[in-house]
C-alpha cells in the first residue's frame, strides 16, 4: 500500500500542478501570459497587463483618445485590445515603440520601462516629463485603432493614418509638455499635404508629427479636415510599389 503523502510533499504538488495548469493556459492562449485584461471605463480599450499602474496609464490615453477623437464624430463601437510587452518588432523585424496591427486589429505597446530604455539621450520626448510622453505614445496607437474603425471600408493613405494618429497625440499632451514639444522642433505649418510622404515619416517621425498638429491647428476646420481624411476626399502622397 502507498504511503500517504506528507503535507509538505502535498503542497508541493499542487504548486507543480498549478504551474503546469498556468503553462497550459499559456501556450493555449497567449493572452493569458500577458497579465490581467482591464476594460477601460467610457471607451473600446481592453488592456491586458500585469502592471496596475501602467494599466491605469493606458486607460488614461484612451479616454484621451476617445475624448479628442468624438470632438469630431469619430468613433469606435468594436473592442480594441492594447497588450503592452516588454518588447515590440515591426513586422519587418525592427524594434519599434508600438504599433497598431491592422490585419488583427490590435495594439502592441513597450512597457513603460522598456519605451524610456529605447529613447536615446537626444531625443525630443526627454524635453518632456517621461510619463506623459509614453501615454501620449498609447494615445498615437489608439487613435490608430479608432480612426481604421471609423474609416469602415476606406482605405486611407498610410501618412493620412500618420497624420491623424500624430495629430491627436499631440493635442492630447498637457499644454506646457507640449509646447515644450513644439519648441524643441520650432518651424512654420505646412502649407498643404504634399511634405506628408513615406521618407520624411522614416527618417523624422516625430518631426513629422509636429508638422501635422501645426497644419491641423492652423485649419479654420481641423474636425472637417480629420473626416475628409477618414473619407478619402484629401490627396497624400502615396509610396510608389
Amino acid at each position: 500500500m502507498a504511503r500517504p503523502l506528507q503535507p509538505t510533499q502535498q503542497k508541493r504538488n499542487r504548486t507543480a500542478a498549478l504551474l503546469q495548469l498556468a503553462g497550459l493556459l499559456a501556450l493555449a492562449d497567449p493572452l493569458f501570459a500577458q497579465g490581467a485584461s482591464q476594460h477601460c471605463p467610457g471607451t473600446a480599450v481592453i488592456v491586458q497587463s500585469a502592471d496596475p499602474l501602467e494599466a491605469a496609464d493606458i486607460c488614461h490615453a484612451a479616454t484621451m483618445a476617445t475624448s479628442l477623437l468624438s470632438r469630431c464624430g469619430i468613433a469606435r463601437d468594436l473592442d480594441l485590445i492594447v497588450r503592452l510587452v516588454e518588447e515590440v518588432r515591426h513586422p519587418c523585424g525592427a524594434a519599434v515603440l508600438g504599433q497598431y496591427l491592422a490585419n488583427e486589429d490590435r495594439i502592441e505597446l513597450t512597457t513603460f520601462s522598456g519605451c524610456i530604455d529605447s529613447l536615446g539621450p537626444d531625443n525630443a520626448y526627454r524635453q518632456i516629463p517621461l510619463r506623459e510622453a509614453w501615454r501620449s505614445l498609447a494615445v498615437h496607437e489608439i487613435t490608430h485603432g479608432i480612426a481604421s474603425c471609423a474609416a469602415r471600408n476606406k482605405k486611407l493613405a498610410p501618412m493620412a493614418q500618420e497624420y491623424i494618429a500624430y495629430t491627436i497625440q499631440i493635442l492630447s499632451l498637457p499644454v506646457a509638455s507640449r509646447q515644450k514639444l513644439l519648441d524643441a522642433m520650432p518651424g512654420k505649418p505646412p502649407s498643404g499635404t504634399s511634405s506628408f510622404n513615406e521618407l520624411y515619416h522614416a527618417i523624422a517621425p516625430l518631426r513629422f508629427g509636429v508638422d501635422a498638429y501645426r497644419h491641423y491647428s492652423a485649419m479654420p476646420d481641423g474636425c472637417a479636415f480629420l473626416n475628409q481624411l477618414l473619407r478619402g476626399e484629401v490627396e497624400f502622397p502615396i509610396e510608389e510599389e
